[in-house]
Parts: C-alpha cells; structure tokens; sequence
C-alpha cells in the first residue's frame, strides 16, 4: 500500500508520482483530458482535490495500484472533512455561529 508520510502533502506525493512516472505537468494534464498543467498544478498544490473519476486514469498514468490511490484519496478527503468540522465546532464554542434567520411557520 502507498503510504504517505504526512497527509498533508497529498498533492505533493501525486507529483513525486507523476515525476517517478517520466511525466511533465503538461504531459500528464493531456493524458487526463485537460488542456492545460494548471488544474495539475492545482491538485499536486493542494489547492483543489483530485476529481474522484480522476483516479483509475491516474493510477495507471503514475503507476499506482488503482486501491492503494484510492485509499490515499480517502484518507485526505477525511483529514480535509475533519478539519472543517473542527472549525465549525471551535466556532459554536467561541459562540462565533451565524445563524439565520428562524421562520415562524406562519402563513401570510
């Protein structure tokens, strides 16, 4: 299974990936349908996730088994998805929590 030393750097481990595949960021941006790096860029610098229907194409691109990409996705999706509830709840408990409007339910 690939393992990543920080989760963090997911991006950064798909570029280590696609250079110890022999791929540029315009090489392997075509092989993915993309016109241009810059959405790779994006990815590889945790700006944007990996699309999920991304994955298989990937894996065989970077030479990556499809299962073992698979889980390194899901682990970041949790830690992205931990963090931001995280937040929520450091906000409730500083009383920071926008709350909207309450509806009374009444007819006009």
């Amino acid at each position: 299974m690939v393992k990543q030393k920080n989760s963090q750097h997911f991006g950064a481990f798909l570029g280590r990936k696609r250079k110890e595949a022999g791929l540029s960021q315009e090489e392997a941006a075509a092989a993915l349908g993309y016109s241009d790096r810059f959405f790779l860029s994006r990815i590889e610098n945790n700006r944007v996730s990996l699309p999920l229907d991304k994955i298989p194409v990937i894996a065989e691109l970077y030479a990556i088994p499809v299962r073992d990409l698979a889980a390194a996705v899901i682990e970041e999706q949790t830690r992205i998805l931990r963090g931001r509830v995280e937040r929520i709840i450091d906000k409730s408990a500083s009383g920071k929590v926008k709350r909207g409007k309450r509806r009374t339910g009444r007819a006009s």
